[in-house]
């Protein structure tokens, strides 16, 4: 299931962070908390947007997004920053979804 994040969501979503970041051997880059990640998502002027999918009780993967604008065109855009799925659940649709 896909599904908007949630403020509860976060701690897990700045986990899967951490494992993109080993993933990509950027660990050393991963300086975000989980309060900054919080604020960025949901605080009083959002940066950004998340969703999550779930599978088998939890949390599976995430994706962020957020609006851009074309000058050249004057229209609104959208920059799909991460899209990441946990290794064991890969394989099932869920980042095509």
């Amino acid at each position: 299931m896909i599904r908007p994040a949630t403020p509860e969501d976060v701690p897990e979503i700045h986990a899967m962070i951490g494992e993109l970041a080993e993933f990509e051997k950027l660990s050393d880059q991963f300086v975000a908390t989980a309060e900054e990640l919080r604020e960025a998502l949901f605080g009083e002027n959002p940066a950004a947007e998340a969703i999550v999918a779930e599978a088998e009780g939890g949390l599976a993967g995430y994706a962020i997004f957020f609006t851009t604008f074309s000058t050249f065109l004057a229209k609104p855009g959208l920059w799909l920053e991460d899209v990441y799925v946990r290794p064991a659940l890969r394989g099932r649709g869920l980042g095509k979804s």
